[in-house]
Order: C-alpha cells, then structure tokens, then sequence
C-alpha cells in the first residue's frame, strides 16, 4: 500500500502537523518524520551552496570583466544575497560552515566565470579572493582589477 508521505508530501506534513499539535503522537510517521527533518537540513545548506556559486561567479565576472557589467547580474546579486541571510537567520548554526561553504563553492565559481567570460585561467586567482563580508555586505566594485 502507497502511504500518504509517497503520493501528497504536503498533506502528509500537514497531517504529521495535526498530530503533533493534537498530542496524537502514537499516531505520528517517526521514521519518514525523521527522513524529512534530515533531508530540510540538507536541503538548506545546498541551497547555501548553490547561492554562493551563483553570487560569486557574478562577483568574479564583474571584477574580470567588468565592461560588460549589466543590471541583472547586479540584480542576481542582489537576491542571491538576500537568499543567504534568510537562510542564515533560519540557521544561524550555518554560521559554523560558511566558511567551509565559500571555499567549496569559490572552485566552482571560478570554472563558470571561466567558462562565462572566455578569461584565462590563469587571469582568476586559484584561491578564494572574497571574505564574508565581500560577498554579504561590501557594496559590489564595479571598478576594473589592477593588471596582475
């Protein structure tokens, strides 16, 4: 037989809900509860991840080839940002891997921004040039980089 949490994962949480608001927790589905208490966790520092990748690779792109600057990049940036302080004050225990984050998530940024501007690589730095600060609170330079 196909439970509720395969076929409508909503009514399901809003059922598990019911339970738990009612005291019925005999009633309660522990082992999918357990799974997907899990899988929200895992599924938040993803998304961290993710945020950081996008965020940097139009920090990387704006610092190396800040000609061609636009709006949306500026835009992306923008909500990328706010999407990591919601998810940081969601979790503010997330503060003790961010970063480690930013350092997963620099490698991958810099192979798009590769991939996405044509640079060489040997024109982006190999190691992590933001902080935390650069990417949640300084202003965005739009100014072009020093020749290296």
């Amino acid at each position: 037989m196909t439970s509720l949490h395969e076929t409508d994962l909503s009514s399901w949480a809003k059922q598990q809900s019911f339970y738990l608001v009612e005291r019925e927790f005999e009633k309660l589905d522990v082992t999918y509860l357990l799974e997907e208490l899990d899988l929200v966790s895992k599924s938040d520092q993803h998304a961290l991840y993710s945020y950081l990748v996008v965020l940097m690779t139009h920090l990387l792109k704006i610092k190396y080839q800040p000609e061609r600057v636009c709006n949306s990049w500026l835009a992306s940036c923008s909500n990328v940002r706010g999407g990591i302080r919601k998810i940081l004050k969601r979790h503010p225990s997330y503060q003790s891997i961010l970063l480690k984050e930013i350092e997963d998530a620099y490698e991958t940024a810099r192979e798009n921004a590769i991939y996405e501007t044509g640079a060489p690589s040997s024109l982006i730095p190999i190691e992590n040039i933001f902080d935390v600060n650069d990417l949640l609170i300084h202003p965005i330079d739009k100014s072009k980089p020093k020749s290296l």
